[in-house]
């Protein structure tokens, strides 16, 4: 878990950088770190969700630096484009903070409920992306044909369209 944990933060400081500036734009740098940028964004979800086990038993010192790392990916995550992560973390927040705080610290939760909300919607890429949601469902419902194609040969308008297939067909599966 360590292991991961590290990783996870060891790219996110990479992305960061690059997303920055301050490590050169190539093809390779931005093939390797955007290809697969949700399924990277909801890792770092679960790397906070894991600091967040973490900080409940370590020492005072150490619940600094988890703390430090868990804002760092939380930063990370609102420079990134998947607005599945936004979801994940906006959900799990709450569980977040009552594991690390405990469940009789109401102002500490409420406090970093609030802060971890107003770091996502201070990004101007989490504003972006949430505010084409309503756009994309619009798409989904006019089918307006699109590049996400399904195994039976139609086509999906958008990413939220996608996934409202992908629920309905779920529902589906469920009811049978």
């Amino acid at each position: 878990l360590i292991c991961f944990m590290a990783g996870t933060t060891i790219i996110a400081i990479m992305v960061f950088l690059f997303l920055n500036g301050c490590i050169p734009e190539t093809a390779y740098l931005q093939n390797f770190l955007f290809r697969s940028y949700l399924t990277f964004s909801l890792l770092l979800v679960i790397s906070i969700v894991l600091l967040a086990f973490f900080y409940k038993t370590s020492s005072r010192p150490y619940k600094l630096l988890l703390l430090a790392v868990m804002l760092f990916l939380a930063l990370t995550i609102t420079q990134l484009k998947g607005r599945s992560a936004y979801l994940s973390l906006a959900l799990l927040s709450p569980w977040i903070f009552i594991t690390m705080f405990g469940r009789r610290r109401l102002i500490p939760i409420l406090a970093a409920l609030l802060l971890t909300f107003m770091l996502m919607f201070s990004s101007r890429t989490v504003r972006e992306r949430i505010a084409l949601v309503p756009k994309e469902i619009k798409l989904y419902q006019s089918g307006v044909v699109s590049s996400y194609k399904l195994t039976d040969g139609s086509s999906i308008p958008s990413s939220v369209g996608l996934h409202l297939q992908m629920w309905k067909s779920s529902l589906e599966i469920f009811k049978h």
